[in-house]
C-alpha cells in the first residue's frame, strides 16, 4: 500500500489518526497485509498502475479520476475546502477569487486541480512537491505566496505544529470538497479487488472529519 507523504501519513494528526484506523481495519478483515511505501501521492498513483497488488492511501473522489479507479473505501466525510490570506495584509481580497497574488498548492494535488476548474490561470498558482508537513503555511507566514488553499483540518494541524493557531490566517472563503478514500488502479489484480470486494465495512471505525 502506497500513500502520500504529507500531512495525511502523520499518525498523531487528527484526520490522519482515524483514516489510518479505518484504513488497518478494513485490511486485516479482508486478510491483505500489504507493504506501506510513503512517497509524494503523483508517484504513488504512478506505483499502483504499474503493480497490481498496489492500494493508494488518501485519494480525494472526483469526477476526472472515477473511472481511473476502484474506490475500494471511504476514509473521510466530505471535507471542506479553505482560501487563505495572513491575517492583517491589506493586499489580499476580503472575498472572492484573487486575481492576483500567488496561490500555494500542493503539486498534483485536488487543491490545484480544483483551482484550475475554477479558472485561475496556472502562472497564479505556486505547485509546492509534497514533502515535509506544513510548507504551504510556511510559504504564506513567510508571505512568499499572498494564499493558499487548504482544509481546515490540515492547516490547523499544521500551524500547531510550527507554533501557531488557525488565527493567524484568515479565510477568505469556505467551500464543500470531497471525500478521501483508499483506492485502487482499474488495472489492480482483479482476485485482490474481489477479496475488497466481498470484505464487510460494517462496524469500522468512523469516517474521519474537519
Amino acid at each position: 500500500m502506497s500513500g502520500q507523504s504529507r500531512e495525511m501519513l502523520d499518525a498523531s494528526d487528527p484526520i490522519v489518526t482515524p483514516m489510518m484506523a479505518r484504513t488497518e481495519a478494513f485490511l486485516a478483515r479482508s486478510g491483505l497485509s500489504p507493504e506501506k511505501i510513503v512517497a509524494p501521492l503523483g508517484r504513488t498513483l504512478q506505483r499502483a498502475a504499474a503493480d497490481p497488488r498496489s492500494l493508494v492511501f488518501g485519494v480525494r473522489r472526483r469526477p476526472r479520476l472515477e473511472d481511473q479507479y476502484h474506490w475500494v473505501l471511504q476514509l473521510t466525510k466530505p471535507l471542506k475546502l479553505a482560501l487563505y490570506a495572513r491575517m492583517g495584509d491589506p493586499e489580499a481580497v476580503k472575498e472572492g477569487m484573487p486575481t492576483k497574488g500567488m496561490i500555494a498548492c500542493y503539486l498534483r494535488s485536488y487543491e490545484c486541480e480544483y483551482l484550475l476548474e475554477l479558472g485561475v490561470p496556472a502562472s497564479q498558482l505556486m505547485a509546492v512537491p509534497q514533502g515535509a508537513q506544513g510548507q504551504i503555511e510556511r510559504l504564506l507566514l513567510s508571505g512568499r505566496v499572498r494564499y493558499l488553499v487548504q482544509s481546515p483540518g490540515f492547516a490547523k494541524t499544521n500551524l500547531k505544529r510550527l507554533g501557531y493557531g488557525l488565527e493567524v490566517f484568515r479565510e477568505i472563503w469556505l467551500k464543500d470538497s470531497s471525500a478521501i478514500y483508499l483506492v485502487a488502479d482499474k488495472t489492480a489484480d482483479a482476485a485482490m479487488i474481489d477479496r475488497l470486494a466481498a470484505t464487510s465495512q460494517a462496524d469500522l471505525p468512523p469516517l474521519a472529519c474537519d
